[in-house]
């Protein structure tokens, strides 16, 4: 489950998103914020009210419930990912055993964050979140095709 999320300066954070695609995770991680706005919008869920419960396929992992035998049937979170991609990992694999559930009743304050800049780090994420599309596949899943096709 996921709680309602916002900024000190009182502004949602979009943490519901569709799984990604390879392009919605470098645009996340490389493209300025005002690029590709109506894409980030799509993968956020901008199109979902935020003010009502809701089921997301992908959690952002600052701040998640879980019900015990759920998380120690899923191992915890994969060590192999580290930082960004972590989440979506563990969201997709517990989407086959429960539901992702988003909740406005609980309610959290995320300080500032630092963007992620363009290094060596940064590289190395993008080549773990890679390692994930090797595993289920980079564009052949059900949920890609969907969205290909509008639905």
């Amino acid at each position: 489950m996921q709680s309602a999320d916002s900024g000190t300066d009182g502004h949602l954070h979009h943490l519901c998103k569709r799984l990604p695609s390879p392009l919605d995770l470098a645009i996340r991680r490389f493209a300025p914020a005002s690029w590709f706005e109506a894409q980030r919008a799509h993968y956020e869920m901008r199109d979902q009210s935020y003010d009502r419960p809701m089921e997301a396929p992908f959690l952002s992992g600052c701040f998640m419930f879980f019900r015990s035998a759920v998380l120690s049937r899923l191992d915890g979170f994969d060590e192999r990912y580290f930082l960004y991609i972590e989440d979506l990992d563990l969201s997709r694999r517990a989407a086959v055993l429960a539901r992702n559930l988003y909740t406005p009743d609980i309610q959290i304050v995320h300080g500032p964050a630092r963007r992620l800049q363009i290094t060596a780090p940064a590289a190395l994420l993008q080549r773990l979140g890679a390692e994930v599309f090797q595993q289920v596949g980079w564009f052949e899943q059900p949920w890609f095709a969907a969205r290909r096709s509008g639905h």
